[in-house]
């Protein structure tokens, strides 16, 4: 078999995935199997690959395999065709490999030269592959250190690995791009093994600059945690300093400025001291100097003093000062907080030098006044004047809770203003409510419930002060009762008068209409034709028969106004639409009417007849008052109320002047309306301005319309 030429290659195993520089795998193939393999330069008759070009300008150029002797390629066998095209699609997809790949690749000989470098190194290092291939690569991008010294080869971890055979990982270095930037890199060099012998060395690399620019953030926000973390601890024990009761307020105060230079930047060298007035708390190794920052004590807003840290010594402070932001923040909180305790030190004083006035005017006042435990709702102590009320002595009632003698009907909203009180969302709460008296009646009282507690304290007592009011509500019941019978006598009324209408236009129709009837009749009977040579005379019994007609229509509209039959005939809804459908013949006015829900079967006969006065009467003061040449009316039922809606586009009015008009010039207009919701136990209300027209809104429950 003849003599082949093979050129050394590396081999990327497609199965063999790397998902970082240290899992790059490198297998140094060569293309050995044929009989006998030469290195290019003994070849003869063929030229050598270009090194300097990029590894794809390699295979490129490379000449395809040939035979060395007079034999051509296709007189080969097959075996040695298949291995020889085989070898050619390893080529390829290595080459796609490394072109792919994200991380740097370069390979260099035994003299540290590029043989080959991906695009990815290439455009990290800002070079051209072709700038970097046959090049030394030490000159090129590591011959510096990260300090700026000079890099030794002797001491590059890449030239040792071809040299020692050894595989380097290096996690912190730099590489030098072209135009002399520097970036940090972390590299695998592997060495490349040809037949056991060295050949040169596999260099994987990552750009880890974002890693370390992560790292270096990390690292910052860790120190700013810790500084955080001391000013928490600051804060949080000089809170519990003000918890504790034992230690009076000097040792309190001087516990603050003892506790302040830990938390700072530089605890060394750091100091404070606390001024309230003419005393003053500070730390042993205090003195002032020009590297201070003060925070102002004002307690119920009037100066009381300043808090202040010190550092006794220079530093380099940068931009900032001597102080960060959150240390000042950190001493204003302080600052703030040692107001609170002072203002809550003072409340406390205050309100001992008030007990002792408290309990004077606690046996002496004219109003029931108790101590009670909060949480148990149990009385502590109760005046005189208390037990009285309930008909209790001070003694029984120590043994008893306000829940326990609260009307079960009221403990509910008892209970409810308590919750309130209890978390702060109300200081005080005043209602009206029942106890069990003694004896067993019911006492009405007027109760007021203050706390005992200042703001952050945990609730223990409050103050309850009752004052009787059971005359008042009985007053009050008696009236109710009268207002009830006046309603129902004056729905009395009304029904005897719909009733006298009844009757009245009964008679009118029935009596005097038939009468008036009968007598136009008479005017125009036969007789009139010997009238016929007394035109004069003919001509008075026209214009009586005319008059008499005209006195009949009046009639008729009189007692159908008095009482209109339609409501019985047709039912609410229909004898309204007929009334507004006159209403507008005669008056010249267009009425929208529309209803909604309106079932006769469930309205009584008081309901339909208020109902359709109400409609009568609000058409009848559009035409009177409104100038308005529109009016809407909407008649709908809307569990639990029929709502009954009138409007107008008229001049509209000033609805409380009219009122008071409405009073003093005695109107009935309006009233009367008025007058026929209430007895309804219904609501009515009118919006009108001047100029837009009027709106009457009118709601009336249900249970009383259809009698439950």
């Amino acid at each position: 078999m003849g003599t082949f030429y093979a050129k050394p290659f590396i081999h990327f195993c497609p199965p063999v995935f790397f998902s970082g520089v240290g899992d790059f795998h490198a297998i140094i193939m060569l293309e050995d199997s044929y009989s006998e393999v030469r290195s290019p330069q003994k070849r003869p008759g063929v030229e050598s690959a270009d090194k300097s070009a990029p590894l794809s300008d390699n295979y490129q150029k490379q000449a395809p395999p040939q035979r060395l002797n007079s034999h051509p390629l296709e007189e080969l066998p097959a075996a040695q065709m298949e291995n020889e095209e085989t070898i050619q699609r390893i080529r390829y997809q290595n080459e796609l490999i490394l072109n792919s790949a994200g991380e740097g690749i370069f390979g260099l000989d035994l003299q540290g030269n590029a043989t080959f470098v991906n695009p990815a190194a290439a455009k990290m290092l800002g070079y051209k592959v072709e700038e970097l291939v046959g090049k030394g690569s030490h000159g090129l991008i590591h011959h510096t250190k990260m300090d700026g010294s000079p890099y030794p080869e002797a001491e590059c971890p890449i030239y040792a690995t071809f040299r020692k055979g050894e595989v380097f990982h290096i996690e912190e270095d730099i590489f030098w791009r072209k135009n002399g930037t520097g970036f940090p890199v972390e590299y695998t060099c592997t060495p490349i093994l040809e037949k056991g012998m060295l050949a040169g060395a596999v260099v994987t690399f990552l750009d880890v600059t974002r890693r370390k620019v992560a790292e270096a953030k990390r690292r910052e926000e860790a120190g700013q945690l810790r500084e955080r973390v001391k000013e928490l601890n600051c804060l949080f024990s000089i809170s519990e300093l003000f918890r504790k009761s034992g230690p009076v307020q000097a040792e309190i105060f001087q516990g603050i400025v003892d506790r302040i230079p830990p938390a700072w930047l530089y605890p060394e060298i750091a100091c404070a001291r606390l001024v309230l007035e003419n005393r003053e708390f500070r730390t042993g190794n205090f003195r002032q100097t020009p590297w201070k920052a003060a925070a102002d004590i004002r307690v119920n807003g009037q100066p009381k003093g300043f808090l202040e840290v010190c550092y006794r010594e220079e530093k380099d402070w940068g931009a900032e000062g001597p102080f960060l932001p959150e240390e000042i923040s950190l001493l204003e909180e302080i600052a703030e907080r040692t107001c609170r305790f002072i203002e809550r030190v003072e409340a406390q004083e205050a309100l001992r030098e008030s007990e002792a006035k408290f309990r004077v005017l606690f046996e002496q006042a004219a109003v029931g006044v108790a101590q009670i435990e909060t949480a148990t709702g149990r009385f502590m102590r109760i005046n005189q004047r208390y037990g009285d009320i309930i008909g209790y002595s001070q003694e029984e009632m120590i043994s008893r809770t306000f829940q326990e003698i609260t009307y079960p009907e009221d403990l509910q909203e008892d209970l409810r203003n308590m919750e309130e009180l209890v978390a702060g969302k109300i200081r005080e709460f005043s209602m009206e409510k029942r106890y069990h008296h003694k004896n067993g009646d019911l006492t009405w009282v007027h109760l007021t419930v203050s706390p005992m507690w200042a703001p952050g304290e945990l609730p223990d007592y409050h103050i309850a002060v009752v004052q009787d009011i059971t005359k008042r509500k009985r007053a009050e019941e008696a009236r109710k009762q009268i207002e009830e019978r006046v309603r129902i006598l004056s729905q009395q009324l009304l029904r005897s008068q719909e009733e006298e209408r009844r009757r009245i236009s009964r008679e009118l129709h029935d009596d005097i209409g038939q009468n008036l009837s009968a007598l136009k009749i008479g005017l125009e009977g036969p007789w009139t034709n010997q009238l016929e040579g007394l035109p004069e005379v003919r001509q008075k019994f026209k214009e009586c028969s005319q008059i008499l007609q005209e006195t009949i229509q009046g009639v008729r509209d009189m007692a159908h106004n008095l009482r209109p039959s339609s409501i019985d005939q047709l039912g609410l809804v229909k004898a309204a639409q007929q009334y507004c459908e006159e209403f507008s013949a005669k008056h010249r006015i267009q009425v929208d009417f529309i209803t909604a829900g309106i079932d006769d079967a469930f309205l009584d006969y008081d309901t339909r007849i208020a109902l359709y006065r109400l409609i009568q009467e609000g058409l009848i003061n559009i035409n009177k008052h409104a100038a308005a040449t529109l009016a809407v009316i909407r008649l709908v039922s809307s569990f639990p109320n029929i709502i009954l809606r009138i409007e107008d586009n008229g001049q509209g009015f000033d609805v409380i002047k009219r009122q008071s008009e409405a009073v003093e010039e005695k109107r009935l207009g309006l009233s009367s309306m008025e007058e026929r919701v209430t007895l309804l136990q219904g609501k009515m209300k009118i919006d009108s301005q001047p100029g837009q027209g009027t709106r009457v809104f009118i709601e009336i429950p249900s249970q009383v319309s259809n009698g439950k």
